[in-house]
């Protein structure tokens, strides 16, 4: 069987970058609106004490151990969103949530456009962004919008610098190279800490999780065997969720594309639960929506997710 559109560019695209990123000198891409929060050099930061997420929770040892705060979207035994619990307990100015209609499921049967889009020469356009920072993909994906580009997941800082080292594929069983050369040059662009020149060994093949390389300082998300264990890991995207994301941006589509955003909703979408875990923390505590000390580890997983609390998205929480 010949190679797919998506493939031959793909092909073509890590040729092209080896060739740039060989004799390339470059600076940090400008024009994100996420920019200026950019962490240029890693710094440590303490972890957050005691439990973080307040309400009712169903009982694990696991989630006991970690203490309410190392969340994963991975696993299904967490339990934050019990609409029998208040916004607040303790502050009596505390803003009060109000609940978010979900998305609706799934369209069946498949439209016309989804099965074209499982075409294996087809390939989608790249997304729009809007002004408030969300990507809009083509139909029917149009609940489908995270707020961070591929490349500044990557430049954010993220997955402790191991995403796209080699390792060893439970579900293709074999081993995988270093592979983020399938992907344009210019998404790594400026991956060092003097912003001028491209290191992956910094930011994406680490063979050891380095917490401060992420942007929050601080470790978050299981381990991609616990990913596959899971069941979560197809062989088509044996990295996983971000995987998948990368390749969707870039215009592939396939039949997992469906589940991948259902994924995402249930963790960023208008009720997911990390997103909303993140809200209710920080209208417990009446703090500023963007306070950095309050949920690291939840903030470092949304990013994770490509997405990051915007205050036009916490004030949607609030009455």
């Amino acid at each position: 069987m010949g190679l797919s559109k998506y493939e031959r560019e793909r092909e073509a695209r890590i040729q092209r970058n080896k060739e740039i990123l060989a004799s390339l000198e470059i600076k940090t891409l400008s024009g994100s609106i996420f920019e200026q929060e950019k962490k240029v050099v890693p710094k440590k930061r303490k972890s957050e004490p005691g439990p973080v997420i307040r309400g009712p929770r169903r009982k694990s040892i696991r989630l006991a151990k970690q203490n309410g705060e190392n969340l994963d979207p991975e696993d299904d035994d967490i339990n934050f969103l019990s609409p029998k619990t208040p916004a607040s307990t303790s502050a009596q100015n505390s803003p009060q949530l109000r609940k978010l209609k979900p998305y609706p499921k799934k369209k069946t049967p498949l439209s016309a456009n989804l099965i074209q889009s499982h075409d294996a020469e087809y390939q989608a356009r790249l997304p729009n962004r809007g002004e408030d920072g969300t990507m809009h993909f083509e139909e029917p994906y149009s609940r489908f919008t995270p707020n961070l580009t591929p490349s500044e997941v990557i430049k954010l800082g993220s997955f402790g610098g191991t995403y796209f080292r080699q390792f060893y594929s439970h579900v293709l069983q074999s081993d995988i190279a270093p592979d983020y050369d399938e992907f344009p040059a210019e998404w790594f662009l400026g991956l060092r800490d003097d912003g001028t020149s491209f290191d992956p060994t910094i930011y994406m093949t680490q063979q050891k999780y380095d917490p401060d390389i992420n942007n929050y300082g601080v470790k978050a998300g299981q381990s991609l065997e616990a990913w596959e264990k899971a069941g979560w890991v197809t062989e088509q995207d044996p990295r996983g969720w971000f995987q998948w994301y990368c390749r969707f941006y870039l215009g592939r589509r396939t039949a997992d594309d469906e589940r991948q955003i259902d994924r995402w909703l249930g963790v960023c979408g208008p009720t997911g639960r990390f997103k909303t875990a993140l809200v209710k923390k920080i209208a417990n505590q009446s703090a500023s929506w963007n306070d950095r000390d309050i949920s690291p580890v939840v903030r470092q997983t949304l990013q994770h997710w490509a997405y990051r609390l915007t205050e036009a998205d916490y004030n949607a929480y609030l009455l």
